[in-house]
């Protein structure tokens, strides 16, 4: 399952994080700025929390599709002007398959990593990260338990731009480090509510059919 991830990290509009994906995280030190406790710092932090709600639909194992309804949270911390990390993860609310029989459903994500981020325009920024994702899939089938879990490296790029006075436009593009591995394509938009809080929606564009795809709506908070 390594692409459900996508909406934990970023279901937000994500740090991203992706089974092989993530949920999509700001980048820093655009010249605007704005003043928190007096002092002066980016327009686009990397230093925040979020919280987001979403929908994974037409993800197969085997046979069996499923959709799936995620609750996700996720963090990242700026370390220096061009370094940060993150983690997130997502568990699954409620799960309808494609089968009556398989009953007990239960899905989780998680992921973790560090990022770099570059200035290319007082707007425009791009991103490149790795980080480690995993999932986990248990139900009872006719069959027996089933149980699977998975992790992987995830590679990411990207690019955040800052667009009129409070929107957010978001691209990224995200591979597992697994031979044959496609790359799934986030994108997200975040309007700031106030200078410190923002709602987002994510969508998720998986490289396979069988990954399925995500949209989910959510909550970040920049500190």
């Amino acid at each position: 399952m390594i692409c459900s991830l996508p909406l934990a990290l970023a279901l937000a509009s994500s740090p991203a994080a992706t089974a092989s994906c993530t949920l999509a995280p700001p980048l820093p030190a655009l010249q605007e700025t704005v003043e928190r406790g007096g002092q002066p710092r980016a327009l686009l932090p990397y230093t925040y929390v979020e919280a987001g709600y979403g929908t994974l639909s037409g993800y197969s194992v085997d046979t069996v599709s499923a959709d799936v309804d995620l609750l996700s949270v996720a963090g990242s911390l700026e370390l220096t002007p061009t370094v940060h990390v993150f983690l997130g993860g997502a568990t699954a609310t409620s799960i309808d398959t494609s089968d009556p029989a398989i009953t007990d459903t239960g899905v989780s994500s998680w992921f973790a990593g560090v990022g770099l981020n570059e200035d290319l325009t007082p707007n425009l920024s791009g991103f490149a990260r790795v980080s480690v994702a995993g999932s986990s899939v248990e139900a009872m089938t006719p069959g027996g338990a089933y149980k699977e879990s998975d992790s992987s490296l995830v590679y990411s790029l990207g690019l955040r731009y800052f667009a009129f006075d409070s929107l957010e436009l978001s691209l990224i593009g995200l591979a597992a480090a697994e031979s044959g591995a496609t790359v799934n394509l986030e994108v997200s938009a975040l309007y700031r509510i106030q200078p410190d809080l923002g709602v987002g929606l994510v969508s998720t564009i998986p490289g396979r059919e069988e990954d399925g795809d995500s949209i989910g709506l959510g909550v970040r908070w920049y500190f």
